[in-house]
């Protein structure tokens, strides 16, 4: 990954926290990788897991349940609403939601 691309990861990272944040006004945001094999991942790749905590604090949810597509592209909608147009987050969310006819 070049300097620049890890960059604009980093500031979308950044912008996701954010607009979980004023979206869901969670009490805090976690972040958090598991690359590797040793991480479980089948198929290495590199990604950040974003989440709103709970509000006791920590992100232990339980089992949760596996959300439509209608679902996930609803909270996708939400959280681009609260994310600025310069970020990278519009260059991987708003192509998705337009394939699936959300956007």
């Amino acid at each position: 990954m070049a300097d620049s691309e890890a960059g604009d990861l980093m500031i979308a990272v950044r912008d996701a926290a954010h607009a979980i944040d004023q979206v869901f006004e969670r009490p805090g945001v976690a972040v958090w990788q598991n690359n590797g094999t040793a991480a479980h991942q089948a198929i290495p790749h590199l990604h950040f897991h974003v989440a709103g905590t709970l509000p006791g604090g920590g992100t232990d949810f339980g089992e949760v349940a596996e959300s439509s597509v209608e679902e996930t592209d609803e909270i996708g909608r939400q959280l681009t609403s609260s994310v600025p147009a310069r970020s990278a987050v519009h260059r991987v969310v708003e192509p998705r939601l337009a394939r699936s006819g959300g956007a």
